[in-house]
């Protein structure tokens, strides 16, 4: 299985060269994609399934960034952070993105035949997005 992951990983990698993008991969990094660098990080400290799934999850967002509609432009601009307070329509804007990036990605797997654990991609989706979700009711407490 093991060998699988890694190589559906690298599929994954390959695409987003094809896009320009940049891979890194290193202990306790965030993840998430630097647009102005064009480079997604990814924290190595997770299993090698969960990375692929966190890949996949950013490369959604590479997909939304490259065909931006309106209902994603003002996440861009929210500056997400959990600490600088933003208005209640950028925090739904980021939870909207958030949802359509891993649903994005998971097309994007599928057609690049990369293969996913759909009880365990799922779970953990959930708690991604969970954390999303409290971060955003948090603000206003």
């Amino acid at each position: 299985m093991t060998n699988r992951l890694i190589k559906d990983f690298g599929t994954l990698n390959e695409w987003l060269i094809s896009r320009g993008f940049s891979l890194f991969q290193y202990t306790d990094a965030q993840n998430c994609v630097f647009w102005e660098t064009r480079e997604i990080h990814i924290n190595s400290r997770m299993h090698i399934e969960k990375r692929l799934y966190v890949l996949i999850h950013e490369c959604g967002h590479v997909l939304i960034n490259s065909n931006r509609e309106r209902t994603y432009a003002l996440s861009k601009s929210a500056n997400v952070s959990h600490f600088v307070k933003i208005s209640k329509v950028k925090r739904v804007s980021v939870i909207a993105e958030e949802i359509e990036a891993w649903r994005r990605g998971e097309r994007l797997a599928s057609r690049l035949s990369v293969e996913i654990d759909l009880r365990k991609f799922d779970k953990f989706k959930t708690s991604c997005l969970m954390g999303y979700i409290h971060w955003a009711a948090e603000q206003d407490l």
